[in-house]
């Protein structure tokens, strides 16, 4: 019994380790997905709703350092946050409110109306009497805390959407929207707590986002400008909400948020910035930047400290009534070009325009490098202890000690920027270009030499094994050529529609199309072998003949067959990856838009999980056809032989043996990848991996 569990496990583990998704985001933690809406009750407590299709509600006590994702998995994205104490709160989305009054240990989904709506907003007066409002002219009310919402206003397929909603007491609110927010924008209030509705909009105004009540008389509204660049749309009221007048705050086209800490202190959320008032909303003069785009709401904890979220994943925070701005969990959202590192902690990125950042932490966070002078840098390569960085002077800033010193080294001006860039050891190193560009240096980059082609080539990528052996695409014809003389003469290998290519030594390579072929070759490029399509154009990258990955805009697909087949993939929303970089054949780092970093780290490889054992041998090992097991003691016994698939499936079985000592059985029919075969002898189990090809 103690043989089986411990083999269940075995295999678990194995089945878990090669069929988990094997990349996970660490910035932007905790997600790179869109923010709708944010609570704080402190600095230290709040909540997060979002998270793009397949929505979350995400808890942290630590400011942000840490979160915890307390509901998922409902298909749809949560749109809407309110809590009423520090314990009571309301979550909405797509036909859902959810309530908690644990501070969200357990959310219990209510009863609500069965119409198409999103929730966009929702307020209650006290613990019992709320209002819910979205998009298809909806508006709910509930009298009991939630446990049933009445529906008052719904139309299906409407252009109309309320996307906030205020009361000032049981009776007297307010709620605003527009059609589809840009155009045609409305003002609503009600006197008998939401029943009717009567129109107070101003004439000629533009969608609103979100509307405020200061007292029982004094309300804000702003929103958007119109699609002609008219000025965002803010309004205030001091009769309860019958009229309203408009103010003009310099040329903004959009206001998202509005808050009052008092009387005469508030602050308009902008798209990147924030606008102040300390006279009661006569004017706002004070504005001030903060460093992030596309952000929908504000959450204060107290007079001064507030939280911001938007889209991509960006959560900002404020302790000085918005002067100044954090970054929560992101140290910048632009796009990566490339990534490298020097061991598991310390890396380097090239991000946004022209700008260097280092992380000290394995990529889990990033702070600007103004240490390495003589940018603009456009191109990052690591080798091992060794970096490299191009600038747009036509220069290289390198290190050969892990990034502590760095020396500027001038290089051949060329009228286009250089390509790519690699050196094979501290001496030899190639630049390639457009127009047939290719330089080499053997003296560190002291020197460089013309090793030009003719002007109709446009090299893009190189890959050099050691100072002989190369390769090189050309972009212009999507070809391949290889060198065996250091870059003195070039031979096109024969491949046609090349994107991209990866070589694990001197004979194995990998190469990709843009109609999405894989081929591989095992005899230096001199043939090439159909291996399979993936429809669309992606780049590779494998660690060894085996292991691999296959990346695809946003969508990773991995092999563990070398390539014959592809797993899963795995999908990152609002991101494309751009950059791929392994420290060793156990932990990389994948790069891309919006800030994003994920990195793998295995950990357990097939050689941990599975014993090879000295006890038995089986070959051919890969196999076409016929597999043999044989024991390397004559005297030893079968008792039984399984084969299970990379999900864990047993594929055959097998109990009953000719010979006790030896056993051959066909695979022909199984398909093309890795297998685990379990070998049960008199006194010991053995676990073998093989490939079927």
């Amino acid at each position: 019994m103690k043989k089986t569990i411990f083999l269940f496990l075995f295999l678990t583990l194995f089945v878990l380790s090669f069929s988990q998704n094997q990349w996970n985001q660490i910035h932007p933690y905790p997600t790179l997905k869109n923010l709708h809406d944010v609570h704080f009750n402190s600095e230290e407590e709040g909540w997060i709703t979002g998270n793009g299709n397949d929505g979350a509600i995400m808890y942290t006590n630590d400011a942000g350092v840490t979160w915890e994702t307390q509901l998922s998995g409902q298909g749809a994205p949560y749109t809407s946050l309110f809590f009423i104490d520090e314990n009571e709160g309301w979550a909405g989305g797509w036909k859902c409110i959810w309530h908690t009054t644990d501070k969200g240990n357990t959310w219990e989904s209510q009863s609500v109306p069965d119409v198409d709506y999103i929730i966009e907003d929702i307020f209650f007066i006290n613990h019992n009497v709320g209002w819910a409002v979205g998009i298809n002219n909806t508006i709910m009310k509930t009298t009991d805390g939630g446990l049933n919402w009445t529906l008052i206003m719904n139309s299906n397929s409407s252009v109309i959407r309320f996307s906030s909603v205020n009361f000032t007491d049981e009776m007297h609110g307010c709620a605003v929207g527009g059609f589809m927010y840009y155009d045609d924008g409305f003002i609503m209030i009600t006197t008998d707590g939401g029943i009717t509705w009567s129109d107070v909009s101003p004439p000629d105004c533009y969608g609103f986002t979100k509307v405020i009540f200061i007292d029982s008389l004094t309300g804000w509204v702003c929103g958007f400008g119109g699609t002609g660049g008219q000025p965002a749309e803010l309004h205030n009221t001091t009769d309860g909400g019958l009229t309203w007048t408009k103010h003009v705050i310099g040329n903004h086209t959009w206001f998202r948020d509005i808050h009052f800490v008092n009387q005469d202190t508030g602050m308009i959320l902008d798209d990147s910035k924030v606008h102040l008032t300390y006279n009661g909303g006569i004017t706002w003069d004070s504005t001030y930047y903060i460093g992030a785009y596309t952000m929908r709401r504000l959450s204060f904890w107290d007079d001064h400290g507030c939280y911001s979220v938007g889209y991509t994943g960006r959560i900002i925070k404020s302790t000085d009534l918005g002067q100044s701005w954090e970054n929560v969990g992101q140290s910048f959202g632009s796009r990566i070009y490339n990534i490298g590192f020097f061991d598991s902690y310390n890396g380097l990125a090239l991000a946004g325009t022209f700008l260097l950042y280092r992380t000290e932490n394995g990529g889990y966070s990033w702070e600007l490098d103004t240490l390495i002078s003589n940018g603009d840098f456009y191109l990052l390569r690591i080798y091992g202890s060794s970096g490299y960085l191009l600038n747009t002077n036509s220069q290289i800033m390198k290190t050969s000690n892990g990034g502590e010193n760095w020396v500027l080294l001038d290089i051949p001006h060329n009228t286009s920027y250089y390509k790519d860039l690699q050196f094979v050891n501290e001496n030899t190193g190639y630049l390639c270009g457009n127009f047939g560009v290719l330089k080499k240096t053997i003296d560190g980059g002291i020197t460089w030499e013309d090793k030009s082609l003719s002007s109709n080539h446009n090299f893009t990528s190189l890959h050099f094994l050691n100072d002989d052996l190369g390769w090189m695409i050309d972009m212009n014809n999507k070809t391949l050529l290889k060198t065996t003389d250091g870059g003195d003469s070039w031979n096109d290998v024969g491949l046609s529609n090349v994107r991209s290519m990866y070589f694990i030594d001197e004979n194995i390579g990998f190469a990709t199309t843009f109609g999405g072929v894989v081929y591989k070759t095992t005899n230096s490029g001199v043939t090439w072998e159909e291996i399979c399509i993936l429809q669309h154009p992606g780049s590779v990258y494998f660690i060894n003949e085996y292991v691999g990955w296959y990346f695809m805009s946003n969508t990773v697909y991995y092999t563990y067959d070398g390539g014959l087949t592809w797993q899963d993939d795995q999908y990152f929303e609002y991101t494309s990856i751009r950059s791929i970089y392994f420290l060793d054949d156990e932990q990389g780092w994948i790069a891309g838009d919006n800030g994003f970093v994920a990195t793998c780290d295995f950990t357990l490889d097939i050689s941990d999980l599975v014993n090879n054992s000295t006890t038995i041998s089986v070959f051919p090992n890969p196999v076409h056809e016929d597999i043999q097991i044989k024991l390397h003691d004559k005297q030893g016994k079968i008792k039984d032989v399984k084969v299970f698939n990379l999900q864990g499936q047993q594929i055959i079985h097998f109990s009953n043996f000719p010979e006790i000592n030896s056993f051959k059985f066909n695979v022909s029919s199984f398909k093309s990848g890795i297998y685990v075969m379990h070998v049960k002898l008199e006194y010991s189990d053995n676990l073998v991996k093989f490939i079927v090809q």
